[in-house]
Formats: C-alpha cells, sequence, structure tokens
C-alpha cells in the first residue's frame, strides 16, 4: 500500500480584543468565508478561520471529529497550538472550567467512537471482532530539555532523547499509562497540567514557559476468523501546546534572569521550528526529506512498533508495501534515491550540503515532532491570533507561519502490518474466486490451485521482505554515514554566539531606553549617536566575522588546490622522466613543500590580522561602554542638580 499525501490542514482562530488591546487598531480588518483581510489589505486563505464569536464546541467538530476518524483508521496524527503569548492557544488546546477545549473533547468523544467502529467491522466481516486499548503520555520541553508530567517523582529529572532507527525520536523513561475511560484520561491530564511550569508576565497572566506533548497511543487488536492471529493497527495521536513567542522587553523577563532565560529558550525552538517548516515548504526539500522518511519508516511490523512503544510517546509510522506488483520498482526506486543524494554529496562542497539536510536537531521540538512535519502523520495546525494587540507585526508573523505550514505535504499511511495487510486481501480474493468456482468450476480454477497460488505469494512476500530489509539497512548507514560528516559544532558554537550578542544588545538597549526617558532633549540626541554607533561597530564586527570566514574558506581552497596541483606535477614529472636520479625527484618534493608551508604562514598571517582586527573593535565597544557609564553618571549629577533647584525655588 502506497503512501498518501496529505496537506497540513491549517486553521487560524481570532480571539477578541481585551479591554486593554481595544485602543489598539484592529489588525484583522475583515473576514470572508476562509479568507481574512489584515489592515494592511493583505489576503490570507486556510482551510478554516474562526472568528471571534467562535466556540470550543465549532473547533472540535472541524479538527477533532476528524483527528477521532484518523485515529481509528489507523494513522498517526498531530495537532499544533500555534501563537504569540496570550493569544488563546491553552485555551484551545486545554480550555477553562467547564468551557474545555480540544484534549478533553477528544478523550471524552474516542471512547465513544470504540462501539461505533466495532459495529462497523462486524457489520463489513462477519465474525469479526476487536478489542481496543489506550495509552496516554504527557510531557513538556523546557529550555530544552524534556520532562515527564505524569512521573510521581517530586523531583523528576530530565530525559533523554534517543533515535530509533526504525521508529524515529523518542523520549527514553517517559511514562505510558493504560486508560480505559474519559475520566481515568481526563485525570492523568490534570495531573500533569498541575507540574507545567508557568510564570506571569506583563503580557500574560498564566504564560506557559515550556512546551508540551500529551500522546494518545491506540493500539487495535482485530481477529478475523479466517486468520490464526489478530491483525494489530498502531495509530498515535500528538496534541502539542507551543509556548508563545514573546518580547523580553515587552514580556518584563528583561529584569527576571530565569523570565529571560526561558523566554530565550522558547524563542530559539519556535525559530528552529520556522525554519524546518520553511524548507519543507520548498518543494526540493520536500523531495530529499520524503525520500529519506520513505525508506526509513517503510517495512514496520507490528511487534517492531510494540516494543519502541513501550518506551516513547512519540509517533511512529510503521508498515509500508511489502508486496505488490510495484515491490521491485520499489526497492529499485529506494536504490536510486541513496545513489543519487551519495553521488550528489561527493560532488558538493560542505556548505551546500548542510544548505540541503534539515537538521531536526537543533531543537529537542522539532526533534521529538520530526515525524509530524513532513513524515507519516496527518497534521493539523490552528494558529491563534488576537484581533488587535501592541505588537501588530506579531500577528503578521503568526499568519505568515500558518501560509507556509500550508504548503507542506506529508505522506501517510495506515500504520498496520504489511504482511497481515496483503494476507487480508488475499484471504478476500480466494472468497470470492471459490464462490465463482462453485457457480461455474469448469471456467474458475480449484480450491487447491488458490490454495498453491496462496503458498507461492506468502514465500515472495517473505523473499521481498528480507530483500527490502536488507535495502534497509544499508540505506539507515549511509544516511547515518552522512549525518556524521555535517558541522553540528560549529552551527551550535555560532548559535550560541548569536543568542549571547542579542541577549546583550537586548538588556544594553533597555537600559538605555529607561535612561533616555528622563534625559533631556540633548542628552537624549548623545545618547541616540552612542548607540547608532555600537550598532555600526556590532555590523563591522559580524562582518569582519563573514569577510575572515571567507578569507579562510578560499585559503582552504587555496591551499587544497595547490596540493593538488604539486601531486599532479610530481606524478607527470615521474611517468615522463624515469630516467632522473632520486635525488632530483627529492628535491622537487622538497620546493613543493616549502610552497605549501609558505601558503600555511601566508593563511596564519591573515588569520592573526583579522583576530588583531577584532580584538581592536573590541577594546573599541569597552572604550564606548565607558563612556555610556560617564554620560550616565552626568544624568545623574543633572538629576540632582535639577532637585536641589527645585527644592531652593519652593
Amino acid at each position: 500500500m502506497e503512501p498518501q499525501k496529505s496537506n497540513v490542514y491549517v486553521s487560524v482562530r481570532i480571539r477578541p480584543s481585551t479591554t486593554d488591546e481595544q485602543n489598539y487598531v484592529n489588525v484583522v480588518e475583515s473576514v470572508s468565508g476562509n479568507q481574512l483581510c489584515t489592515y494592511k489589505k493583505t489576503i490570507f486563505s486556510f482551510n478554516k478561520i474562526f472568528n471571534v464569536d467562535s466556540t470550543q464546541e465549532q473547533v472540535y467538530n472541524e479538527i477533532g471529529k476528524k483527528v477521532i476518524e484518523n485515529m481509528f483508521l489507523g494513522y498517526n496524527c498531530c495537532v499544533f497550538a500555534y501563537g504569540q503569548t496570550g493569544s488563546g492557544k491553552t485555551h484551545t488546546i486545554m480550555g477553562t472550567g467547564s468551557d474545555i477545549g480540544l484534549i478533553p473533547r477528544i478523550c471524552e468523544n474516542m471512547f465513544t467512537e470504540t462501539d461505533i467502529q466495532r459495529a462497523k467491522l462486524i457489520s463489513e466481516y462477519s465474525g469479526s471482532s476487536v478489542q481496543y486499548k489506550f495509552y496516554l503520555s504527557y510531557m513538556e520541553i523546557y529550555i530544552d530539555s524534556v520532562y515527564d508530567l505524569l512521573t510521581d517523582i517530586k523531583d523528576f529529572s530530565k530525559l533523554n532523547v534517543r533515535e530509533d532507527p526504525k521508529t524515529g525520536p523518542f523520549a527514553e523513561g517517559l511514562l505510558m499509562e493504560e486508560i480505559n475511560d474519559a475520566k481515568s484520561a481526563l485525570a492523568l491530564i490534570e495531573k500533569g497540567n498541575r507540574k507545567r511550569r508557568t510564570a506571569q508576565t506583563n503580557l500574560n497572566n498564566r504564560s506557559s514557559r515550556s512546551h508540551s506533548i500529551l500522546t494518545i497511543t491506540l493500539k487495535q487488536y482485530v481477529k478475523d476468523i479466517d486468520m490464526d492471529h489478530p491483525r494489530e493497527i498502531i495509530s498515535k495521536t500528538n496534541l502539542v501546546d507551543l509556548a508563545g513567542s514573546e518580547r523580553i522587553i515587552l514580556s518584563g523577563a528583561i529584569n527576571d534572569q530565569s523570565l529571560r532565560e526561558e523566554a530565550i529558550a522558547i524563542n530559539k525552538s519556535l525559530t528552529e521550528l520556522n525554519q524546518i517548516i520553511s524548507k519543507l515548504a520548498v518543494p526540493e526539500y520536500k523531495q530529499i526529506h520524503h525520500e529519506s522518511n520513505l525508506s526509513s519508516n517503510s517495512n514496520l511490523s507490528s511487534n517492531s512498533n510494540l516494543s519502541s512503544n513501550s518506551n516513547s510517546g512519540s509517533s511512529s509510522p510503521s508498515g509500508s508495501p511489502s508486496s505488490s506488483p510495484n515491490m521491485g520498482k520499489h526497492l529499485r526506486r529506494l536504490s536510486d534515491a541513496v545513489n543519487k543524494k551519495k553521488d550528489n554529496d561527493s560532488k558538493s562542497n560542505s556548505s551546500h550540503a548542510i544548505q540541503e539536510f534539515i537538521n531536526y536537531r537543533n531543537s529537542t521540538l522539532t526533534y521529538l515532532l520530526k515525524n509530524s512535519l513532513g513524515g507519516n502523520t496527518k497534521t493539523y495546525l490552528v494558529a491563534t491570533i488576537p484581533l488587535a494587540c501592541s505588537a501588530a507585526e506579531l500577528i503578521i508573523s503568526t499568519l505568515n507561519f500558518a501560509e507556509k505550514t500550508k504548503k507542506i505535504v506529508n505522506k501517510v499511511q495506515i500504520n498496520q502490518d504489511p504482511q497481515d495487510m496483503e494476507i487480508r486481501k488475499l484471504k478476500d480474493k480466494i472468497k470470492e474466486l471459490t464462490l465463482l468456482a462453485e457457480k461455474n468450476p469448469n471456467e474458475i480454477t480449484t480450491h487447491y490451485d488458490i490454495k498453491q497460488k496462496e503458498l507461492e505469494l506468502q514465500e515472495l512476500n517473505e523473499k521481498w521482505k528480507i530483500e527490502l530489509d536488507q535495502m534497509e539497512t544499508a540505506k539507515e548507514e549511509e544516511i547515518e554515514s552522512l549525518k556524521l560528516d555535517l558541522k553540528h559544532k560549529e552551527e551550535e558554537l555560532i548559535k550560541k554566539l548569536d543568542i549571547e550578542k542579542k541577549e546583550f544588545e537586548d538588556v544594553r538597549i533597555a537600559n538605555m531606553v529607561k535612561q533616555i526617558v528622563h534625559n533631556d532633549d540633548e542628552e537624549r540626541i548623545k545618547l541616540a549617536e552612542v548607540i547608532m554607533e555600537k550598532n555600526e561597530l556590532m555590523k563591522k564586527i559580524s562582518e569582519l566575522h563573514l569577510l575572515h570566514n571567507v578569507e579562510i574558506e578560499e585559503l582552504e581552497k587555496k591551499h587544497q588546490s595547490a596540493l593538488e596541483n604539486a601531486e599532479m606535477r610530481t606524478k607527470l614529472e615521474i611517468a615522463s622522466i624515469n630516467d632522473i636520479h632520486v635525488a632530483e625527484i627529492a628535491l622537487i618534493k622538497e620546493r613543493n613543500d616549502n610552497n605549501i608551508s609558505k601558503l600555511k604562514l601566508q593563511y596564519e598571517e591573515k588569520s592573526n590580522e583579522l583576530l588583531q582586527k577584532i580584538h581592536s573593535l573590541e577594546t573599541e565597544i569597552i572604550i564606548l561602554k565607558k563612556e555610556i557609564d560617564l554620560l550616565s553618571s552626568k544624568n545623574e549629577q543633572l538629576k540632582k542638580e535639577m532637585s536641589l533647584i527645585l527644592l531652593n525655588s519652593s
């Protein structure tokens, strides 16, 4: 059974304005059907728009019912709630008080759906029986670390994230509790919600300081009357409540170290999520991701799913065609994809390889939800926005994010052992042929011949399964070797430097703004000039960094080409004149070594010059900082003089 294409279902929910927001201009001017128009006259279209008067029940009817339907069909599902802080994400996902949200409604209705699905199955296949088992796990991602919200340990420690070569990333040691009814599910959810980290900020009285992932696993054991063992269908549903992006100055986190650290981690993970979605929305990235995803997720039997699911709460695809007329083409396509990627990587340089590869490991959030972004999952996004707010660009940013997400195409398939699916089809075909044989015994083959064909198909199925496993193993080994070649450490260092620079700039600018408010016009102009000079210096530093990196790359290329040319010349000389004395060859090699050492010296001198420039710029920054401190002290003196003048005048 070939995977089906499934676009991400994107909806937008508009929160009514609060009393504090009524003085601001409405960012969303009008809504017409599934389109909205902003105050900038930009039109966005989505699968569904929930206006300010929408109810929780309407959101469930549009999204929750689809999730439950696909869950029982055997598909993995994922629901994201995305938006700025205070836009209504947690209200949409969890609800408040009696006005319950998506998660409680799904938990209540999925148990009543079991009776409907059981009756439907029995009506289709007389004599069949089915058993349903539900499991629930709940985790939070706080400052890029995973914590189990259902553990009874008071000081619960963070969990390690591992990656299974077949089922994908999972949180090692995450509890997965069996649930028998809606009451037990809601009790576990309430237990986890009490442990979630929240805090009061200037923008939200109860701001989520972590991302949460609630995973519901449904295992269906279907026993057909003419099969020896039950078929197992496993589906996983991730319900994700993302923490909202926020500006450190507006939220007040700049004055609190812990809030500031949380805000930086939240914004970093959301930035990584945005970058990955931007790449997946581009066709060339989709093709690379889908080829690797299809090969890594194919041929998963139910037993491998069981062993992995007992230790993880992440969604895991399983099942791919193991016996069909197109199996030979499928194997060739996998082999061609591996060879093509290997050839392209060998021809391209390292920076091009990094550009092509989508690195989910930069953030724990994207790593755990790897399968929900372009993989074997039916994904639903609920983008929440306020009608108006002080930072209109945040609302526009959320709408742009939702529009990009709409372009992502996942490849989904039912999570069932492909061998069981094929046997079920063959059994149905045998029944059909047997009935025809009873009616027309002269035109249809005998029951014995049908059995023989069935045995031959099973043997061929096993053979194809072994070949596919071998191809899977070879593909996984090559993918792992390619991943090891990526420069993870360099990327992490660059990102850490950027975060530290931004944090330093935010703190410094905020302090300057506070001082400027209480200073006269002349002092404001001076401080503004200092800020402008500092920003120019920071730009120069970044430009120098870039120039430094470019020059290093050029020197390395020159070095490599010089080596290659030297080796070529040596080989040509040895091949053309065999009678030359050994001493002359040694002299040629020595001459080449001298050239290489000169190039190395030039490279080191250039690097030292760039480092000296950077040190001199850093010294200038320190001098400017001292000047700012002097201006601050002058400010204080002016304030004191003003206060004395006021006292004397009174």
